[in-house]
């Protein structure tokens, strides 16, 4: 049984009893015998705490002889079993049918209390369902089975759940007026666990969390749900003990008992040095090593970075934890294609992906490579407060870029060229009309568009100066004297739209190249190692509610 806060109690207790003293009153004359007979019968349940049992006979002497009386008893009943909307209820039912009653008063102040009680909830849940609920004492009576809401005062309170085959499971909350709070605990079994040394703190599945308490522990004091957990065992000066288990439902759980070793807890920032314990490989932080009592040397190795040297005592019930701060810079790198290798100053630090690898602290060249690929290079300056995070796409070979960059010149210029030629026989031929041998003109021009010559009826020409306005061969020139064709270079026209073509489309591909394949991607962002930790604590201290204590 769990005892009620004091603040609760007098609370409630100021309730019940503004209610209690409205209910043993003498039964008014106009009652008839047998609602007589269920008033008294109502009032003996009532005293002996059979709350339920003397809200069924209430309600039936008040259906047999409707009373304020038996109203008030009902209410105060419901009030008992802490069923406050209900209780309620039948409080407003009577201040809406007893108005000019002479406790009026006192019954509105009692409803307006309980108005808020009954809005303040708890949502209780449990695994597995079917836990019998209590509040604060477990004699008043279940007020339900999981999942189920209660309500409650504003204030501390602890919810009892019991179910067979599980030991009494608690949990112990603060709830404001108005307030709703959700519950969803696991029910628990007994736990047994001895240690060596005893004392030792306990906790389930967190080796950080709340211990649920020191060793020795009974089915009495501690408890764990059925299934399968992680339990820790950890004392000062000696290595975490860790078991798991598989807990069965049905009946309390007795553990092994946990035999600690004494050890050295040894860590460092950034994890991951190499230690030496005494001159041996002990493994890369964060690493457990048992040790017998005395003097030891520690030694931790960033190889090819830094060194640090310890020298600690260990001993029962002292704390014998190494924590070495390292001052050194963090790189993470992935590379396309995958597998490329990564270079830091004259450090080979292995094929990428990479993560979170130490370097030296300063300005560093990063060299990255892979075979096929054009090679990566800058300088980056690396510190102790960030990380490097880099995504590098390396780029491919060059010469087609070269190869197709002088088709394309090659074309242009061959345009270029060709078309001057075409375009200069073109203006010759103007110069010239074109005829019949009788001299008379028949077309301006002489030269096609490819520029070739005219074929078929034209078959001589003469210049302009020496044809009047039609055309037509002035008297006295002979036409034969300027029969040479001007339009030289056929098919002119044709290779310069050919050049264009060719060039424009090795220049378009000559820069898709460059710019998606030949030309790296480089994205390098630089991460604050402590951003996250300083997120988490700025929430934190944002969080406007208390949260329950969890026992």
């Amino acid at each position: 049984m769990v005892p009620m806060t004091s603040r609760s109690r007098h609370t409630l207790l100021g309730v019940v009893f503004a209610a209690i003293t409205l209910t043993f009153v003498a039964p008014s004359p106009a009652l008839a015998q047998s609602a007589r007979a269920l008033l008294k019968k109502g009032n003996k349940l009532f005293t002996a705490g059979r709350y339920g049992e003397a809200f069924e006979v209430f309600k039936q002497g008040h259906s047999k002889k409707p009373s304020p009386v038996f109203l008030r008893s009902m209410a105060l009943c419901q009030l008992k079993r802490q069923k406050h909307e209900e209780a309620l209820k039948l409080y407003n039912e009577y201040i809406s049918r007893y108005s000019t009653a002479k406790d009026i008063e006192t019954i509105k102040s009692t409803a307006k209390r309980l108005a808020t009680i009954a809005s303040t909830k708890i949502e209780i849940k449990s695994t597995p369902p079917g836990a019998k609920v209590f509040v604060d004492v477990e004699a008043r009576g279940s007020l339900g089975v999981t999942p189920t809401t209660v309500t409650v005062e504003p204030g501390t309170h602890t919810v009892l759940l019991k179910a067979s085959s599980y030991r009494l499971t608690t949990r112990t909350i603060d709830i404001k007026a108005g307030g709703k709070i959700t519950l969803d605990v696991p029910l628990e079994v007994g736990l047994s666990l001895q240690s060596d040394p005893p004392g030792a703190e306990v906790r389930i599945d967190d080796p950080k969390g709340k211990p649920i308490g020191k060793t020795p522990l009974t089915p009495d004091n501690a408890g764990i749900p059925p299934g399968k957990h992680t339990v820790f065992v950890d004392s000062p000066g000696f290595i975490t003990y860790k078991e798991q288990v598989d807990v069965p439902t049905g009946k309390a759980y007795a553990m092994s008992r946990a035999v600690l070793k004494l050890g050295l807890k040894i860590t460092s920032s950034p994890p991951g040095a190499l230690v030496k314990v005494d001159n041996k490989d002990v493994g890369k932080t964060p690493v457990d090593v048992p040790v017998s009592p005395g003097s030891h040397d520690v030694v931790l190795e960033l190889p090819g970075i830094t060194t640090a040297k310890r020298t600690v005592q260990a001993a029962a019930g002292q704390s014998s934890v190494v924590h070495e701060k390292f001052k050194v810079g963090l790189l993470s790198m992935r590379t396309g294609p995958k597998g490329a290798t990564v270079k830091v100053g004259p450090r080979d630090l292995g094929a990428a992906p990479l993560s979170n690898v130490f370097v030296p602290i300063g300005q560093h060249k990063v060299e990255v490579t892979h075979p096929g690929r054009v090679a990566f290079r800058r300088e980056l300056a690396f510190d102790d407060t960030h990380t490097i995070d880099a995504d590098i796409k390396l780029g491919r070979p060059s010469w087609p870029f070269w190869v197709s960059a002088g088709v394309a010149v090659a074309g242009l210029a061959v345009g270029a060229i060709a078309g001057a030629i075409a375009l200069k026989n073109a203006n010759e031929a103007n110069d010239y009309w074109v005829g019949n041998a009788d001299g008379k003109g028949q077309a301006d021009g002489r030269c096609t568009s490819d520029g070739g010559s005219r074929t078929g009826e034209f078959s001589t020409m003469w210049l302009k100066s020496d044809a009047d306005d039609q055309g037509n061969l002035k008297a006295g020139v002979t036409p034969q004297a300027y029969n040479d064709d001007p339009c030289v270079g056929n098919g002119l026209a044709n290779a310069s739209t050919t050049g264009f073509i060719v060039g424009g489309v090795a220049a378009a591909f000559a820069l898709v190249y460059y710019v998606f394949f030949q030309r790296p991607s480089v994205d390098i962002e630089r991460k604050a190692r402590l951003a996250r930790a300083r997120a988490l604590r700025r929430r934190a201290a944002a969080l406007p509610v208390k949260l329950p204590e969890i026992h």
